[in-house]
């Protein structure tokens, strides 16, 4: 559900050359803080804002679940990012089963195709098994049913079917980025191979350096068995997780970012722990990224992030979207503002900020 504002336009104009919506909009109902609730429009590049526990993070589930090529890893993933708590598989849904045994999730893409995802929990003593039914609405229906049993710590998993499904056109990958890692499927030595092999390797470099001025390169070095990855000048070197949290967080969600090149990209607040410096560099990435083809999906909570991403857009019509979320009664509410009728709504955002 959502509120419309009334000063928007009908249809954002048309994304930069490069810039693509690949999920136009997302359905939810009794997913995690979300009883029921759609948000459409998404643009190339979505900013989500409102206060804590308005579904920002459930919306980022949703469309995690929803467009990643494999929903089971991305349920898994969902409880993964989480503390592990005793049943926390059943946490994904409303109120812990409060509106239901099964919840929904279906993201249309920029086509129009669709692509739903029930998931239905039932519980014993020892795990939390989910069947996940896959609907795809493409040129013709296709169901595909898919079950996972998760352990109740939330960590393991138990894969009983093969790893096929049908994937929502346009969107052959749904990475969540994240500067301080929950999971650890990549490595920062993983993505600097994967940028290296695609022969983007001197992106790596001039990230590193607008980071560290007296860094000229980066190298993967070995410690024992492990690599890892170093920041290199005239002297020597140092492993990158040496620097502070704030230069690690900036450094890998440039990388991921690099990595991934398509699909759909979500980050949940981004900005935390970076210097306003730093805040720049990555918005810069984040709007590169944009722009060379791959949508991006982030929440958050400061204005100044927010500005930056705007200076970096020049001309954010058609290319950027915010939405101010908030629940009543478990039901999304939402206020869209399209590309430069955001800094005309800057008051606004701001009180709903803080």
């Amino acid at each position: 559900m959502s509120v419309a504002d009334p000063e928007s336009p009908a249809a954002p104009d048309a994304a930069p050359t490069g810039a693509v919506a690949r999920i136009q909009s997302v359905e939810i109902e009794n997913l995690r803080g979300i009883k029921s609730g759609k948000l459409e429009g998404l643009a190339p590049l979505t900013i989500l804002t409102g206060p804590n526990g308005s579904g920002k993070s459930t919306v980022l589930d949703a469309l995690d679940i929803g467009g990643s090529p494999n929903p089971a890893e991305a349920v898994q993933d969902c409880v993964n990012r989480r503390p592990p708590i005793s049943g926390a598989a059943r946490w994904l849904l409303w109120r812990g089963h409060g509106g239901g045994e099964r919840c929904r999730v279906q993201c249309v893409a920029t086509a129009g195709e669709a692509r739903g995802c029930t998931l239905t929990v039932t519980e014993d003593r020892a795990a939390a098994t989910w069947e996940i039914t896959v609907t795809a609405a493409l040129h013709a229906e296709t169901v595909r049913t898919y079950q996972r049993t998760f352990r109740h710590n939330g960590m393991s998993i138990e894969r009983q079917h093969p790893e096929v499904d049908v994937a929502l056109p346009g969107v052959d990958e749904v990475e969540v980025v994240e500067g301080v890692p929950r999971t650890f499927r990549n490595t920062l030595s993983d993505l600097y191979s994967a940028i290296a092999r695609a022969g983007r390797r001197e992106n790596i470099a001039v990230l590193a350096s607008s980071l560290v001025s007296t860094v000229d390169r980066v190298e993967v070095l070995t410690e024992g068995d492990v690599p890892v990855l170093h920041f290199g000048w005239a002297g020597g070197s140092l492993p990158i997780a040496y620097y502070g949290e704030g230069t690690h967080a900036a450094f890998r969600i440039g990388l991921s970012l690099t990595a991934l090149s398509g699909g759909v990209a979500l980050l949940e607040e981004p900005e935390a722990h970076l210097h306003p410096a730093a805040m720049a560099l990555v918005a810069k990435a984040i709007v590169n990224a944009v722009r060379s083809g791959t949508q991006v999906v982030l929440t958050t909570h400061s204005l100044e992030f927010i500005d930056c991403l705007l200076d970096e857009c020049e001309e954010p019509d058609g290319l950027l979207a915010l939405f101010t979320l908030w629940l009543d009664d478990g039901h999304l509410q939402s206020v869209r503002h399209d590309g430069g009728e955001v800094r005309f709504a800057r008051r606004q955002i701001a009180e709903d900020l803080r």
